[in-house]
């Protein structure tokens, strides 16, 4: 089964094709969030150069974060889009899920950390058995790193461009609990992100295309300043 992964939280946009297990293409450009310009034609690109054509995908995968609004918008329209008019399925899968599935194979407390900025971090737990399993500790997260770090009780790898912030607030904190692997495990890549619709898929767990939707964590910075001005607006309910 081919499954066309895409990735559009952060300023990279990343774009993969699998069939079933296996890795066709890994797409991978910084863009510094100019999704909307470049997404399709990266997409058309990927599936030309490898000898494919648009029919062939047989599914979809699509982070639904949290992270960039704009680029999960995007990414999330793009893919609702591409779903209904090839009439294949879609899986949405959170951001963090698809960092984490770098150190699948690592037997340890894994904890992936986006910097959502204004002080604080996405970040969520889990904990990996060294032989494929993936099990979430804790819910979604955005909270202050300080507030992160309470939450570690044993050793744990830490991975996410949330570190170039706040990796040396973790190191002195935690001391000999905190570990990092090399930066590029801390990529959000479509790859996994395939490879996770590709379970979702083929166990049955696919929602109707409305009902995929963005993982924000909190609000949109317009929301805020909307909800200031309009305090009792519609917004709220």
């Amino acid at each position: 089964m081919k499954i066309l992964g895409l990735e559009t939280s952060t300023a990279i946009l990343s774009l993969a094709i699998i069939d079933e297990e296996e890795l066709i293409v890994d797409y991978t450009r910084n863009l510094g969030l100019h999704h909307s310009k470049e997404l399709m034609p990266s997409i058309a690109e990927i599936i030309e150069e490898n000898g494919l054509t648009i029919k062939e995908i047989e599914g979809l995968s699509v982070s639904i974060g949290p992270g960039s609004f704009t680029g999960l918008r995007i990414g999330l329209a793009t893919a609702r889009g591409l779903a209904q008019s090839l009439n294949i399925p879609l899986a949405g899968i959170p951001t963090l899920d698809g960092i984490a599935f770098n150190l699948l194979f690592s037997n340890s407390v894994v904890c992936p950390i986006l910097d959502a900025r204004k002080g604080e971090v996405y970040a969520a737990l889990y904990r990996m058995d060294g032989r494929g399993g993936m099990e979430k500790l804790t819910n979604y997260l955005v909270l202050p790193p300080e507030r992160l770090i309470t939450l570690i009780e044993r050793p744990t790898l830490f991975l996410g461009n949330g570190l170039k912030v706040y990796g040396d607030l973790l190191k002195d904190a935690l001391r000999e609990q905190a570990h990092f692997p090399p930066d590029h495990f801390g990529i959000p890549g479509a790859a996994n992100i395939a490879h996770l619709g590709l379970r979702e898929i083929k166990e049955g767990r696919i929602k109707d295309l409305s009902s995929i939707l963005p993982l924000y964590l909190r609000k949109s910075e317009a929301e805020i300043k909307w909800q200031k001005m309009y305090p009792n607006s519609l917004l709220d309910h």
